[in-house]
């Protein structure tokens, strides 16, 4: 189990009332009550086959939260300045119907958008000295973006990924 709250910990090891099993595939999963402050980092969404069934099997170990990394490099196409949120609007419509609020992540420049480093993975938005509305400023324009389409659903967005390490971000502080 991981580190969490007691009753959590005592609802997975107590058989639930009758008729108040869940069946998730081949396996029967306890149901319990999610908890306000149980949360995972998943972050292999469907990969590997896991789909939608993954937030149900969130759901019964009690998971109320989700962090979903949004990488603009995996949503913006090239040259087009067009988005492609398919596969995020799966995810945030898959953890909405299993009732687990999301943490947005935004990271992950597109080529095109960034300043590369040897130490950062990611490199660093350009032009972030510009207005947030200047169409130049790519990476506010993302931002905004996010925000926009997914207002109604992600309440918390999390910019960058550990800024403090140097592996994920190599800009000043005043980027």
């Amino acid at each position: 189990l991981l580190d969490i709250d007691a009753r959590v910990a005592r609802a997975v090891t107590t058989r639930p009332p009758a008729g108040r099993e869940q069946t998730l595939g081949a396996q029967t999963a306890l149901t319990v009550t999610q908890n306000s402050r149980l949360g995972v980092n998943f972050a292999n969404y469907y990969i590997n086959g896991n789909g939608p069934r993954a937030y149900a099997h969130m759901r019964a170990a009690g998971v109320r939260h989700e962090r979903i990394t949004f990488n603009m490099n995996a949503i913006e196409k090239p040259g087009n300045d067009l988005f492609d949120w398919s596969a995020y609007d799966l995810l945030i419509s898959d953890a909405a119907a299993e009732n687990i609020e999301v943490l947005g992540v935004l990271i992950a420049p597109s080529d095109f958008a960034k300043r590369s480093c040897a130490a950062s993975v990611f490199g660093v938005p350009i032009n972030l000295d510009r207005p947030w509305d200047d169409p130049l400023n790519y990476w506010a324009q993302f931002v905004h973006a996010a925000a926009l389409r997914y207002k109604d659903s992600v309440h918390a967005w999390e910019v960058w990924n550990e800024p403090n390490f140097t592996s994920f971000w190599c800009g000043t502080a005043q980027e």
